[in-house]
């Protein structure tokens, strides 16, 4: 699953995004013949990516790592193809190796 977040849009949407993903990953509404998807967040600023890792990080640690994988980049490092596990934020990875 893809998100594009941006600066100009009201935070709370960003985090509800992220949160609305969690919490339906929580619930075990996923039909478990299939794995949850890998969720991919791209915000259009640095700045924005540093906040939504920090308010959305309590969100995480509750959950079990098995069940959702959440990677953040923004823009410029899109480029590069550099995605941080939101977990691990000092844990570069490509497209291809998520």
């Amino acid at each position: 699953l893809l998100e594009s977040l941006r600066e100009d849009q009201p935070f709370f949407l960003a985090t509800r995004t992220i949160a609305r993903y969690i919490s339906y990953a929580d619930k075990d509404d996923w039909p478990s013949q299939y794995e949850f998807p890998k969720l991919l967040l791209v915000c259009d600023t640095l700045a924005l990516q540093k906040r939504l890792t920090k308010k959305m990080r309590y969100k995480i640690d509750g959950l079990d790592d098995d069940k959702v994988s959440i990677y953040i980049t923004n823009t410029s490092e899109l480029e590069h193809d550099k995605w941080y596990d939101f977990t691990q934020s000092d844990s570069v990875l490509t497209l291809s190796q998520i």
